[in-house]
């Protein structure tokens, strides 16, 4: 690396909300998706809280690999399930309750008001970067992944958001694709920041034609990829882009924020500021309308898991 590393702790944040819709019938609203385990292990919440868990046979490996204690995102009635769970982990995180679901957008701004809250409560780094990970993907490679996301520079995150991807190698239309531009120069500097590219574009779900012609593209160069719904952001610096972007949504959370209720290691933001506004994505309210993002490719394993056809594909990866 050229630029300076962070070594203060990056806070992963859990997005573990839902209703129980997507994996019907296994899946319902009062066993949703982040509490099964699809595979007769642990369930989806367990494995990805232990993705930030280092073994103890990697510490020294990983020293600069440091997380905050995970942050959990979900609604109410999923509190007792996913506590349940993860005491059994030895892992009592705290909770960030949606009142009412309005998408991963609200879900992220309410995040970055709860770090913002801390960094002036407890004296946390001014730059703390927060992690968005949702909770039904899967990453086997954990110590590659802790490197990918700490890889990171420093410098970028004072002015961008970094969102990750994976190189389309299928014409799926179950995901938005993201079209990768010219490496990120780092400012002041003649030379460019380490795997970071600006975007030319977000692609929602395609056809299968259009698809196709995304992974023929890919066969010359890799430039479509998989948008993975991981996202690296100071917490200020992502409620900047929101009051440009997306300032009614920006409103509600911080309404919504300053009048939370607070108890032990929970945190429940206002009911009323959030029912005003409707249910957005991160992507839709501000990812793509932000020239502030950058993307990093992973070359690791990955899968999502919110849908059969993705579960199947983990549980069988040799078959498709």
């Amino acid at each position: 690396m050229t630029g300076v590393k962070d070594t203060s702790p990056i806070i992963p944040v859990i997005m573990c909300g839902g209703e129980g819709r997507r994996l019907w019938p296994v899946s319902q609203a009062a066993q949703p998706k982040q509490v099964l385990a699809l595979d007769g292990g642990l369930s989806l919440v367990q494995q990805t809280v232990l993705r930030f868990i280092l073994p103890a046979q990697n510490k020294n490996q990983t020293q600069e690999m440091k997380w905050g204690d995970p942050l959990i995102v979900c609604g109410r009635a999923q509190v007792r399930l996913v506590r349940k769970q993860l005491k059994q982990l030895g892992v009592n995180p705290v909770f960030l309750i949606e009142p009412v679901a309005r998408g991963s957008a609200a879900c992220a701004l309410l995040t970055a008001h709860y770090v913002q809250h801390h960094i002036r409560k407890r004296g946390l780094c001014k730059n703390t970067r927060i992690l968005l990970v949702p909770v039904d993907h899967e990453l086997p490679d954990k110590i590659g992944f802790h490197q990918a996301v700490h890889d990171v520079d420093r410098q970028v995150l004072d002015t961008h958001i970094v969102l990750f991807g994976t190189q389309a190698c299928q014409a799926t239309t179950a995901y938005g694709y993201i079209h990768k531009a010219k490496p990120l120069l780092l400012k002041g500097k003649e030379q460019n920041a380490p795997d970071l590219y600006h975007i030319a574009g977000f692609h929602e779900k395609p056809d299968s034609e259009t698809a196709k012609a995304y992974l023929q593209a890919n066969a010359k160069e890799p430039v479509y990829y998989w948008n993975m719904g991981l996202f690296l952001a100071r917490a200020d610096i992502l409620l900047a882009q929101a009051q440009k972007y997306c300032p009614k949504i920006a409103s509600a959370c911080e309404q919504a924020f300053m009048r939370a209720k607070f108890r032990k290691n929970k945190c429940l933001p206002e009911k009323a500021a959030l029912q005003a506004i409707a249910v957005h994505s991160l992507d839709h309210a501000l990812i793509e309308h932000s020239k502030d993002i950058i993307m990093k490719p992973l070359t690791l394993a990955w899968q999502d898991l919110g849908t059969w056809s993705g579960v199947w594909q983990a549980l069988h990866p040799k078959i498709l």
